[in-house]
């Protein structure tokens, strides 16, 4: 693969991360008033088509929805819905943290430790109000990540190259893969197609990623 579309599917994937991430935070004016608009949507296929083709049919298909959800029903609507589904003391909770997924308080334990050494290695200053295996902290760092594995690619740096691909293995491989288990409920109680649309991408992503970081792994939705 030349490098010109190595540099392409790296910044397209770090901007598939970051639209998830902003996607599973709490929802923001910036992005329901962008939700309306053609010119968004457009350019979210176009990055999805770089990656996977595959990746843009449901958006394409789900988008005039989205769009007259975010039209009609504005951030009230969305900050509702979020609520219901990610709150966890409410009925049918969808947790956002990849600890929420694993048996064993020592395991829940080990596994933000670990991630916190991680990030103290590269230097990430996360949010201090938030977890550090939320699904928001994991995928804003994959972005991270896919950046300085670009800068490493344009500067010919062969160990940035090799330190930011090490770690994106390691999140993807033992942080992400509760993604499938997150998106069961929030398919099952979702209101809005937004995040019906939102956790469908990120399964049929991190299963592009773990296909291509890790092969011989399963990922099962």
């Amino acid at each position: 693969m030349r490098e010109i579309e190595v540099m392409r599917k790296i910044e397209s994937r770090g901007l598939i991360y970051k639209i998830l991430s902003t996607g599973f935070d709490y929802p923001k004016d910036r992005l329901i008033n962008a939700l309306p608009h053609e010119e968004y949507w457009n350019a979210l296929v176009e990055t999805l088509d770089i990656l996977d083709e595959r990746l843009s049919d449901r958006t394409r298909e789900q988008s005039g929805k989205i769009r007259s959800e975010a039209r009609d029903g504005g951030l009230a609507a969305f900050e509702v819905e979020y609520n219901r589904l990610f709150q966890v003391s409410h009925v049918n909770p969808c947790p956002l943290t990849a600890s929420e997924y694993m048996k064993g308080e020592s395991r829940q334990a080990l596994a933000v430790a670990q991630l916190r050494g991680i990030y103290r290695s590269f230097g990430v200053n996360t949010r201090p109000n938030r977890e550090a295996d939320h699904i928001c902290t994991l995928l804003e760092f994959m972005s991270w990540l896919c950046a300085k594995e670009a800068r490493a690619h344009t500067t010919g740096n062969e160990e940035g190259k090799v330190s930011s691909a090490g770690a994106q293995i390691i999140v993807i491989g033992d942080y992400l893969g509760f993604v499938p288990l997150m998106a069961q409920p929030v398919c099952e109680h979702a209101e809005m197609e937004y995040y019906r649309w939102l956790v469908n991408l990120a399964v049929d992503f991190m299963r592009l990623e773990r296909e291509a970081l890790l092969p011989q792994a399963t990922f099962s939705a």
